[in-house]
């Protein structure tokens, strides 16, 4: 599993941009109350703005989990970006304004850390060179009266600025006498673009747009559902567009005026009118790529000045809607045929024949019609006899030097490659796998400290590491702070010491447990906080209780994950209070209303449960009946802990239930604590498809492969017992 921490993203080297040692680093949290903050742990800012305004070139400003409100300003312009006439004074509106300085602005997560800019330009950078904004949603702009202000969540203008794991969406506010939307990320003059792995969905206008003198590497987007174009190069721009899927537009990806690009890799279907042109000036190198059941035109050179080359492409099934903007055919040739090499494509069953005002190429310069043979709708691997396996132009290679194949997973700009040969049907399956406790403090932090923080996962590494999901429950507090004192069993380590978690490779954890308060109510938010720097998705903890009981999402293989996590055991000795940290605690209304209210907008439901009686083998009667209440309410897969042993795994109705992986990091020294398990679960959009257990022993406080048959079939005998005994 690839990791990318906040370290690691403060020296990627796409940005060009190196912190100094003296950069400061800066919170922020949306409390109430209590002043405007000095950016500390302790006392963070209250507001971003003012956090942006206080740091120098360099800062780094991390946000917690919360809605951060924009206070909008007029922003009038001297220049227009996308105007005929340059110099053209322009009345808009701006959010969040970082000016004359690099910042990097890292959120919590997506689903965690939401702006609000209520403005035309969301966040404006200007003449800020080497900013960074990431882990964070953008949301809730205000379309400009000037239909010249070219509104987007990201404007940057005189620039360098990397926006990646951003999420840009629901900025749909328009006024009538207005046609242009808010759109996603837009590049202005003289400005640097690196758009990574960002989702722009449900927007008024272009998901990305650039304009005069801007530049711009675009990759790895999901960008849905919006108007105006997915992709728009205009003017005199520049541009690199790898790997991303364009989808639900009015248009797809374009080139216009002087622009160019080369357009690689690219999924673009199921938009209103043309999948992919080129127009006025333009030179595009389109190759690899899928253009599949858009409206109308599939790709379509559009000017007789528009220049280009147009190979490995596969375009199909174009033309479904009735003709708006072009024919609907596969290749619509409305520009000079010399201005573009058209070959070795697949171009096959558009509604109104595959070419237009061009000779047809089927059987020239290694152009086919043919079914390409894809995996499913949206699912664009070739299936093993498809047409378009290593029938590309030889001047292109696949990665590992082979011929080229045609469509998105050929060529040099693909990820990946699969083995076409050994496409199985479960490809689609995200594999999930699960432990039980992780105790990483007392005796086990010994071992840490002799023998360093990956010493208990460096037997199992290879397990857990290699899975689409691992998860475990972490039975300890993360903080450099001291363990509060009047409990028995304090588990509280040093962040330096949880560093195995990540060369373990987890990357889902529960924090619903009676250890996470260990280091005191601010150790839930330096856990939270730690996690959030390794990158790792939590459930069951918040600044505030009705935070904790958010879900963790998780979007794998098309399929979408929601994550719940709950305590179930007593902690009566706790004081929640509205605005200060805590964990989620089991509350049965809730958590059926929850899961729910997840199961609408989630494939696959898992709950991680707290529960049960300590070192007791056979889950109580309490455990069975909030098992069955919640997979009747919609749970596919329920994995539990706390007892410190074995439990058996029950399938209910529609339903897994383990309910107790038991520990898995531990230094207790009964037997049974000993026992544990992997737990691999197969998952789908419908829910758990297979699942099964690798045997554990805990040795030395960390676990190991069990090889002993008889401990093995001891094993299978706790997890096989009749559950209701």
């Amino acid at each position: 599993m690839t990791r990318f921490s906040l370290a690691s993203l403060l020296g990627f080297i796409l940005i060009g941009f190196s912190l100094t040692a003296q950069a400061e680093t800066w919170l922020v949290d949306d409390l109430s109350g209590g002043g405007p903050g000095k950016g500390s742990q302790t006392d963070p800012f209250r507001d971003l703005q003012a956090a942006i305004d206080s740091a120098a070139d360099g800062d780094r400003i991390l946000l917690m989990p919360g809605t951060y409100q924009a206070h909008p300003d007029s922003y009038p312009e001297e220049l227009c970006g996308n105007c005929e006439q340059h110099r053209t004074d322009v009345k808009a509106t701006r959010g969040f304004l970082i000016k004359g300085k690099a910042l990097e602005i890292v959120g919590s997560g997506i689903d965690s850390t939401i702006l609000v800019t209520k403005a035309g330009y969301g966040v404006l950078f200007e003449h800020s060179r080497g900013s960074i904004i990431t882990n964070l949603t953008i949301t809730g702009g205000v379309r400009d009266l000037d239909g010249m202000a070219t509104d987007a969540g990201v404007v940057a203008k005189f620039s360098t600025v990397t926006v990646k794991n951003v999420k840009i969406s629901d900025n749909t506010h328009r006024p009538e006498e207005v046609v242009v939307g808010i759109g996603g990320v837009f590049g202005r003059e003289n400005s640097e673009l690196f758009v990574l792995e960002n989702i722009i969905e449900n927007n008024g206008w272009d998901g990305v747009a650039l304009y005069r003198g801007a530049n711009a590497y675009i990759a790895d987007n999901v960008i849905c559902e919006g108007r105006g174009a997915g992709i728009g190069i205009t003017w005199d721009a520049t541009a690199t567009v790898y790997r991303n899927r364009v989808s639900g537009y009015w248009k797809g990806i374009g080139t216009f005026g002087d622009s160019r690009a080369v357009v690689r890799n690219n999924a673009v279907y199921d938009n209103l009118g043309w999948g992919v042109i080129a127009t006025g000036n333009s030179f595009m190198e389109a190759s690899n790529n899928v253009i599949a059941r858009n409206g109308n035109c599939g790709f379509a050179p559009w000017s007789e000045t528009a220049r280009g080359t147009f190979i490995n492409n596969i375009i199909t099934e174009n033309g479904w809607r009735k003709e708006w903007v072009c024919p609907c055919v596969g290749i619509w040739m409305y520009g000079k045929p010399e201005n573009f090499v058209i070959s070795h494509n697949i171009v096959w069953g558009n509604q109104e024949g595959d070419y237009r005002d061009m000779d047809d190429l089927t059987g020239k310069d290694g152009n086919i019609s043919a079914d390409p043979l894809f995996r499913g709708k949206i699912d664009f691997r070739l299936r093993p006899g498809s047409p378009a396996l290593d029938s590309g132009d030889s001047v292109f290679t696949d990665p590992d030097g082979g011929p080229s194949d045609m469509g998105i997973y050929g060529g040099p700009g693909a990820r990946r490659v699969p083995d076409h040969q050994a496409l199985l049907d479960d490809e689609s399956l995200i594999e999930l796998v699960a432990v039980g406790d992780v105790m990483l403090a007392r005796g086990v932090n010994q071992k840490i400290m002799d023998q360093g923080a990956n010493y208990p996962f460096e037997e199992i590494r290879g397990l857990t590491g290699s899975a689409d999901i691992a998860f475990c429950n972490l039975e300890c507090a993360i903080s450099a702070r001291s363990a509060r004192k009047f409990k028995n069993c304090n588990f509280c380590i040093r962040p330096e010491d949880a560093k195995g978690l990540g060369f373990a490779g987890f990357d889902l954890v529960s924090l619903a447990n009676n250890h996470m308060f260990d280091c005191e109510k601010n150790g839930i938010l330096s856990t939270i906080e730690f996690l959030e720097q390794e990158d790792m998705k939590f459930a069951g903890a918040g600044k505030t209780p009705a935070q904790a009981l958010r879900p963790a999402i998780l979007d794998l293989k098309d399929t979408r994950i929601g994550f719940l996590a709950y305590n179930a055991y007593p902690m009566d000795w706790i004081n929640l209070k509205e605005d200060q940290p805590a964990i989620a605690f089991y509350d049965s209304s809730q958590a059926i209303e929850a899961i729910q209210k997840l199961k609408k907008k989630a494939d696959v439901v898992i709950v991680s449960l707290h529960w049960g009686d300590e070192y007791h083998t056979k889950p109580n009667s309490r455990q069975i009946k909030i098992a069955h209440q919640l997979i009747d309410a919609g749970t596919d897969l329920i994995l539990g802990h706390h007892p410190h042993v074995l439990q058996p795994i029950e399938q209910y109705n529609d339903g897994v239930i383990v309910y107790s992986l038991g520990n898995f990091v531990f230094d207790q020294r009964k037997s049974a604590t000993k026992k544990s398990v992997i737990f691999s679960a197969k998952l789908s959009k419908s829910g758990v498809e297979e699942f099964s257990t690798l045997p554990v022993q805990i040795t030395d406080h960390r676990p190991c492969l069990l090889e002993e048959k008889a401990g093995k079939e001891e094993v299978a005998a706790d997890l096989s017992a009749d559950e209701t005994n």
